[in-house]
C-alpha cells in the first residue's frame, strides 16, 4: 500500500492519533480536536481531492505576532483539514525514509534536535578552525520565547553589572574563562566609545585582559569594529559626564542605537595575533593596554 492511499486507512490514522497524543507535546484542546477529526473521517474528502489531481488550496496569507515584539511576520497557511493531511503524510515519511537521511542532517527529524547538533558541533576536533554562519536568523529567535533562550546563553556570557555590585563568583568566571580553551571576547574600555573633541574613540582600556593574557599564557587578536551610535547617543553621553552624574544614561538608549542600525553594513578587521610573551616588563600592564588600543585603531586604516 503506497503512502498516498493510507491517508484514507482508518487504522493509519488512530495509530497516528495514539503516538501524537502526548500531554508533553499535545494540549488537552488539540487531543479533543484531533480525536474529533479521525472519528468524523474529515480527511476522506481532501485525500480524494488529492487522488483526483486537483490538489490542495491555495495558502492562506497571515500576518501574525513575533514573540516578545509589537512587529508582525507573514506566514502562509491551509485549512485545517489539509493541514493534518500534511501532518499525517509528513509522519509517515518521516518513519519510512529517516533511516536514508545522513547522520549529520538534524532538522524535522525524531529524536534529532538542535542540542544534538550542537554537542556533535563542539565535540568536534579543531572545530575552532570551522566557520559558518547564517543569513538571517532573525525570525527563528522570534519564535522562541525568550524566558526560554537566555538561560541556554548563559553559558556563554560573563554578566558584568553596569549599576552596581558585581556577583561575588566574579573572579572565578573570568579566571575559568581565561583558563579553558574557549575563545573570549572581550571590550576592555568596558563601555562604548566617546565623542570628545570631535573624535570618537574608546576610553581608557582596562588591563584585565593583559595581565590574564600573561597569568594563563594566552595570545591577543585585535579586532576593529568600524562603527558609530547617532549624535544623540554622544551629546547624551558628554551631557551625563558633564552633569557629573553617577548613573550612565546613555547606555538606556544602547538598545534603539542598535535597531537604528538596521540594515547597515560594517567593516570589522582582524589583526595579526600578538603573542602573550610580548607583554614583559619593559612596561606596565595599563601601558600594553594602551599599546594594544592603539594597535587595533591602526587597523582601520588599512
Amino acid at each position: 500500500m503506497s503512502l498516498l492511499d493510507k491517508l484514507s486507512d482508518e487504522k493509519v490514522w488512530i495509530d497516528f492519533y495514539e503516538r501524537k497524543v502526548d500531554p508533553a507535546f499535545f494540549r488537552i484542546s488539540d487531543a479533543k480536536e484531533l480525536f474529533q477529526y479521525v472519528r468524523q473521517k474529515r480527511y476522506l474528502p481532501v485525500v480524494e481531492r488529492i487522488k483526483s489531481g486537483n490538489g490542495l488550496s491555495i495558502p492562506m496569507k497571515k500576518r501574525i505576532a513575533k514573540s516578545g515584539s509589537s512587529k508582525k511576520r507573514v506566514v502562509y497557511s491551509l485549512p485545517e483539514d489539509e493541514t493534518m493531511v500534511l501532518k499525517l503524510l509528513t509522519w509517515m515519511m518521516i518513519r519510512k525514509y529517516d533511516v536514508c537521511l545522513p547522520e549529520n542532517l538534524y532538522s524535522f527529524r525524531p529524536n534529532y534536535g538542535a542540542k544534538d547538533a550542537l554537542r556533535k558541533l563542539v565535540s568536534m576536533p579543531d572545530i575552532s578552525e570551522y566557520y559558518s554562519y547564517k543569513l538571517d536568523v532573525r525570525n527563528y529567535f522570534n519564535s522562541i520565547d525568550v524566558d526560554l533562550l537566555l538561560p541556554q546563553l548563559k553559558s556563554l556570557f560573563i554578566p558584568i553589572n553596569k549599576t552596581g555590585r558585581q556577583a561575588k563568583n566574579l573572579p572565578r568566571q573570568v579566571d575559568e574563562a581565561f583558563k579553558s580553551e574557549n575563545h573570549i571576547l572581550m571590550f576592555p574600555a568596558g563601555i562604548c566609545s566617546r565623542r570628545t573633541n570631535g573624535v570618537i574613540r574608546d576610553l581608557e582600556w582596562k588591563k584585565t585582559f593583559i595581565t590574564k593574557s600573561v597569568q594563563t599564557q594566552r595570545d591577543v587578536v585585535p579586532i576593529h569594529f568600524d562603527g558609530r551610535n547617532s549624535d544623540f547617543f554622544y551629546n547624551l553621553a558628554n551631557i551625563n559626564k558633564m552633569l557629573g552624574l553617577k548613573f550612565n544614561i546613555a547606555m538606556l538608549y544602547l538598545a534603539d542605537e542598535m535597531f537604528k542600525n538596521r540594515g547597515q553594513k560594517f567593516k570589522v578587521t582582524i589583526g595579526k595575533p600578538i603573542a602573550w610573551e610580548t607583554f614583559d616588563k619593559s612596561k606596565t600592564p595599563a601601558e600594553w593596554a594602551q599599546y594594544v588600543q592603539d594597535v587595533v585603531y591602526s587597523l582601520k586604516r588599512h
